[in-house]
């Protein structure tokens, strides 16, 4: 006949659990386990877009999941002390630049991770005035200004110029080769047919400029103060005058009781323009 014996059964489970307590630990983040890493050391680097390189001080990175914040020093680093990890998604923002999210995989120990930030477009030399065409009663737009960019002018993709009101868009065009001026120069019933000169001055526009890789910046708003719309009687040279030698021009006196400046444009036939004479 068998008998239970429930005393050596406690002592041989007591004796188990006991056993079990004191395997080796398989975890690389708990200090106290056989393969644990330690704690390791990044160096984060920030660098502007294009070449030449050069590192970008105060910039904010972090990494949330790992609860890791700190800003770059004077020469764009930032060292980083951390338990081991494969991979890590960096976060950057700073003054005068788009933020940033970069994807670093299969990381190791002691490596160097380096993100690079686009800077921001700016604006200057802004000028957005109308021209009345008296003769032909028309009113055109121009929108003029630099567009700095730290990058280099190779970043820019376009600077459209828009009024949301009208769905209406027009892509500025370099000046010239070389020079970082845009310009936009559009007749008011481009935006609108239905706009009369005396309603421009209430459109609101905006500029789009856009990076080469997606990053893009809006400005706004910009409006045309009023629309000079005066018929200026020129004394000379008269309609049809042929004219040999130097040319003077003159006109009616002209009080409107507030700053303005003409515009000579002359050109050559059939329609050739030839010379522009500003702020005269």
């Amino acid at each position: 006949m068998n008998s239970f014996c429930p005393k050596k059964l406690f002592v041989l489970l007591l004796f188990t659990l006991v056993l079990s307590c004191d395997a080796p630990r398989q975890n690389p983040f708990d200090p106290n386990a056989v393969n644990y890493k330690g704690k390791e050391q990044t160096i984060i680097q920030v660098y502007n877009l294009y070449p030449p390189y050069h590192g970008l001080s105060n910039i904010l990175v972090v990494e949330p999941n790992l609860h890791f914040s700190g800003r770059t020093g004077s020469d764009g680093t930032l060292i980083w002390e951390h338990e081991a990890f494969d991979s890590v998604a960096l976060q950057a923002s700073g003054e005068g630049f788009f933020p940033t999210q970069t994807l670093f995989k299969n990381v190791g120990k002691n490596e160097v991770l380096t993100i690079y930030m686009n800077a921001h477009p700016t604006l200057q030399d802004v000028r957005f005035i109308s021209r009345y065409y008296s003769p032909r009663k028309e009113c055109y737009l121009q929108y003029r200004s630099r567009i700095i960019d730290p990058d280099g002018l190779a970043d820019l993709r376009e600077a459209i110029l828009f009024c949301d009101e009208f769905a209406f868009q027009d892509t500025l065009e370099l000046e010239k080769a070389g020079s970082d001026y845009f310009e936009s120069q559009f007749n008011l019933q481009a935006v609108e047919t239905t706009l009369s000169p005396s309603m421009a001055p209430e459109l609101s526009f905006a500029l789009l400029v856009q990076n080469i890789n997606g990053d893009s910046l809006r400005f706004e708003p910009f409006s045309i103060v009023r629309v000079i719309e005066y018929h200026l009687k020129q004394y000379t040279p008269a309609e049809n005058d042929t004219v040999r030698g130097n040319v003077t021009f003159s006109w009616e006196e002209v009080n409107l009781g507030f700053p303005f400046t003409f515009t000579i444009l002359l050109y050559q036939l059939p329609t050739e323009l030839i010379a522009t004479y500003g702020c005269v």
